[in-house]
């Protein structure tokens, strides 16, 4: 029996699915975000499964333009399509995926595409901007 497992982006909106479309260019933006380096503001999602089933994780990332350094500790792959791929995490329960943001990410849209168990479950289109001056 297939699990569905719904998935909250960084925007706070909550979805469930179990298969989803991808966001294209010129869909619209689902939360603004500043590049706070080294800061609170991160990018992320949330992962409510709906049993306790152990389930597996994985996330790609498209950015305007790839940075510098990708400053992660885990391994990051190249997509075909220039997306970056985060590692497969097992995982069991709800779980929290956060990325912060380094110095050089560059600004404007970001697309996070998130998969469980090898199915797209939610893309968000975010639009990350320089932060406010204090």
């Amino acid at each position: 029996m297939e699990q569905q497992k719904r998935a909250e982006t960084s925007n706070g909106t909550d979805q469930s699915s179990t298969g989803g479309e991808c966001a294209t260019a010129g869909d619209p933006v689902d939360a603004l975000v500043p590049r706070d380096v080294g800061g609170d503001t991160a990018l992320g999602f949330v992962i409510y499964p709906s049993s306790d089933q152990p389930y597996e994780v994985y996330s790609v990332h498209h950015l305007p333009e790839l940075p510098a350094d990708l400053g992660s500790s885990g391994t990051l792959t190249l997509t075909d399509d220039g997306g970056i791929r985060t590692d497969t995490d097992k995982a069991q329960g709800p779980r929290v995926f956060s990325f912060g943001f380094d110095e050089g990410d560059p600004l404007g849209t970001y697309k996070i595409d998130v998969y469980v168990n090898d199915r797209l479950v939610e893309s968000a289109s975010i639009q990350v901007v320089e932060p406010a001056t204090k």
